[in-house]
């Protein structure tokens, strides 16, 4: 096994060197289109807050028993949109003897998510204007190829009854060559190897059975896989979104579940 995974990566340092030009890609204006429109129509849906896992699914029993339930609303593979890849994901877990409040301003605690979230290298709040954050995060993510980059989101805390939302937009998400290295630098935006262009996540927290019931949305656009590099790219694009997610929900669970 050990020597089958030093032979995958040479494999992807190799295939990266020979092919940098297919390789790396550029975010189009019709991308850009095609992923807001896209998110315009799951906001719209989410007006009116409902869980994926309704009151009687045996996915909602399994939730509440400690399992983390994760679906797509696109497929596994994502939606192929002109010049880029949407995913669509949806995971839920039930937080017990936690509110919702307290859920949500645990994920607002954004200046120590790096002790939270195993992506999360560092993060700090920008600006607070009420119920509104402007933040900053630098993740990590890995799925056979590493990739770092610096994020900016902006958040908005919203409430419907006892219902606890919180809302954030990515505004920046650029890929970091040489990443804590003496020459690290930002390549320029939406000039890059298209690992992670946007990225929305759509929380919502409700009271049940003495603990909250907690949702996660992700809606993130990437590019598409490059024909010849599918074996290297396929794992980090189309599969790194659900493995995120689950990640996500399961150390918050467990955070919670100590504090």
């Amino acid at each position: 096994m050990i020597r089958r995974n030093a032979i995958r990566v040479l494999l992807v340092i190799f295939c990266l060197s020979v092919a940098e030009a297919q390789f790396s890609t550029k975010l189009d204006a019709e991308t850009i289109a095609a992923f807001d429109q896209y998110v315009n129509s799951v906001e719209h849906g989410l007006a009116r807050p409902t869980f994926r896992v309704d009151g009687s699914s045996e996915a909602r029993r399994q939730v509440l028993k400690g399992q983390v339930a994760i679906q797509s609303l696109l497929g596994t593979r994502g939606k192929s949109i002109p010049g880029g890849l949407l995913h669509d994901w949806v995971g839920t877990v039930f937080i017990p003897n936690r509110t919702p409040s307290e859920v949500i301003e645990q994920l607002r605690d954004y200046e120590h998510h790096s002790s939270l979230f195993p992506e999360v290298v560092r993060g700090r709040i920008l600006s607070a204007n009420g119920n509104n954050l402007k933040v900053y995060l630098r993740i990590r993510k890995k799925n056979v190829l590493t990739v770092n980059l610096n994020t900016e989101y902006d958040v908005q805390l919203k409430q419907m009854g006892e219902d606890r939302m919180l809302w954030s937009h990515s505004t920046k998400v650029t890929e970091i060559d040489n990443a804590d290295g003496p020459n690290e630098r930002e390549l320029p935006l939406g000039q890059d190897h298209g690992f992670l262009w946007r990225i929305n996540a759509y929380w919502l927290a409700r009271a049940v059975d003495g603990g909250s019931l907690v949702e996660c949305r992700s809606v993130s656009l990437s590019r598409d896989v490059p024909f010849g590099l599918g074996t290297i790219i396929r794992p980090f694009i189309k599969d790194l979104p659900r493995q995120s997610l689950d990640t996500l929900l399961t150390a918050l669970k467990q955070k919670l579940s100590k504090s």
